[in-house]
């Protein structure tokens, strides 16, 4: 069972998530992961409205996963930087409202790899 994740990769990950809030055209985004493949939750995000999803990682154990949805959405929300700020107020504001972290498998054990990944809509 993984415990930890690295800073490494919580940065790299945190750095693409403000390469694509940096454009003026992404109104609000959802962080958050799946044992889905990418094309089918883009699928499920496309019938609500969802225009993008990219994966900011792959392959990983379903617990992995889920730590890294944790702190993703943790640093998002609660960071202190100016850069984790202005990232956070494009963050999906329904979400926001309501306490903002709802990482975890919803009580439903995944096999096999799972995906931690970004999804947006533009204004």
């Amino acid at each position: 069972m993984i415990k930890h994740i690295t800073e490494k990769r919580v940065n790299s990950c945190l750095d693409t998530i403000g390469s694509i809030c940096a454009s003026p055209a992404l109104d609000q985004f959802l962080i958050g992961f799946t044992s889905l493949s990418a094309a089918k939750k883009g699928d499920g995000y496309r019938g609500i409205k969802f225009e993008h999803l990219v994966l900011l990682a792959d392959q990983m154990t379903c617990d992995a996963a889920v730590l890294l949805e944790t702190r993703l959405q943790k640093e998002i929300l609660y960071g202190q930087s100016k850069q984790l700020k202005k990232i956070c107020r494009k963050y999906h504001e329904e979400k926001k409202n309501h306490g903002g972290i709802f990482a975890g498998t919803g009580g439903r054990p995944h096999k096999g790899p799972c995906s931690v990944y970004m999804v947006w809509w533009d204004r």
